[in-house]
């Protein structure tokens, strides 16, 4: 939870400069768009993970929705190559990171299945503070990579820009590879 909380908000802050940067006929109004897209993404993907959970092992919706998280923020880092509609790659990225992100049902009925009744609300409230923490720390470990600047380096082999736009979806889609090993090797 925290590494995916992380993986959230470390993107937020920058989102707005990018999305202007990347198209300039992006306004406030589509700024609303790309926002909500997560969390659209997310309500839409909840109950289909959580139906997917029911009937298959827990670690098969868990870790197809990180790779979908993955792969949107592998996107995100490219919605600068497009020779126009660069907005609207933004949105899908951030749609499908939120749809990735269907995945708190799964945890907390994994959480729920896996502690005995006298472990379990200490095991939620450890998940919410997770959480809450990774919400709390994104914007931070973002402000880290206002140090590379706009510009950045750039592989032209692959178009891949480090920048401070997209180190934090790059960070973002590492952990959740991390997160991917983690559910493999220790769920």
């Amino acid at each position: 939870m925290f590494l995916s909380s992380v993986g959230f908000s470390i993107v937020i802050m920058s989102i707005w400069p990018y999305l202007q940067k990347i198209d300039q006929t992006a306004d406030a109004s589509f700024l609303g768009w790309v926002i909500a897209s997560y969390s659209l993404g997310q309500m839409v993907a909840s109950p289909l993970f959580g139906l997917w959970s029911n009937y298959r092992p827990r670690k098969e919706p868990l870790i197809v929705s990180i790779s979908i998280s993955v792969a949107a923020n592998c996107l995100y880092a490219y919605v600068h190559v497009p020779a126009a509609h660069n907005k609207y790659y933004m949105l899908i990225a951030r749609g499908l990171v939120g749809f990735g992100a269907g995945n708190v049902a799964v945890v907390r009925s994994y959480i729920a299945g896996a502690t005995s009744l006298q472990e379990r609300t200490n095991a939620m409230a450890n998940t919410s503070t997770c959480q809450a923490l990774g919400f709390i720390l994104g914007p931070v470990f973002q402000t880290c990579f206002a140090l590379i600047g706009e510009k950045g380096v750039t592989w032209d082999i692959i178009k891949l820009q480090v920048n401070m736009y997209t180190a934090p979806v790059l960070l973002a889609a590492f952990l959740g590879i991390l997160n991917i090993i983690l559910i493999l090797f220790i769920l």
